[in-house]
Formats: structure tokens, sequence, C-alpha cells
């Protein structure tokens, strides 16, 4: 899978949004948008969610977000 700093490199408009309660250590949400170069209109969202049973870890959220952002574009794999 690809990097964000590789999808930059590469063009990429990428932002990372993370919504946490830091007062508590579960639960969280973390969102990835994706805009392609040269396109102001094409972009991809990939979404992950904490359960409130489980540990924020945003290392793993961007993950996943990334993932599901890049399979939207159809490019989950290298």
């Amino acid at each position: 899978m690809y990097t964000i700093e590789e999808l930059k490199k590469m063009g990429y408009d990428v932002k990372v949004y993370h919504s946490h309660n830091k007062n508590q250590p579960k639960g969280g949400e973390t969102k990835v948008s994706l805009k392609l170069p040269g396109y102001s209109w094409k972009n991809a969202i990939g979404h992950s969610v904490c359960s409130n049973k489980d540990n924020f870890n945003r290392k793993l959220g961007t993950r996943i977000a990334l993932g599901r952002a890049l399979k939207e574009l159809g490019m989950e794999t290298k």
C-alpha cells in the first residue's frame, strides 16, 4: 500500500483528520482525504472508527482510513 509521503510526492493532496476525546483513551475516528493531482473535482475519502472499548491509535486509524480511500480509487496495492 502507498504511504502518505509517497502519495504527496506523486502530487496528491492528502489530509488526515483525527477526532478523539483526549480525556478518554478509548474510542475515536480518523478520516483521510485524497485529491488527485490535476483534478479539483476528483477525490476519495476513507474513514476508520475506533470502538469505545478500544484504545485510540492514530497510526492504525490512519493506515485503515488511507487503505479505504485508496481502495475507492482502485489503488489499494502497489
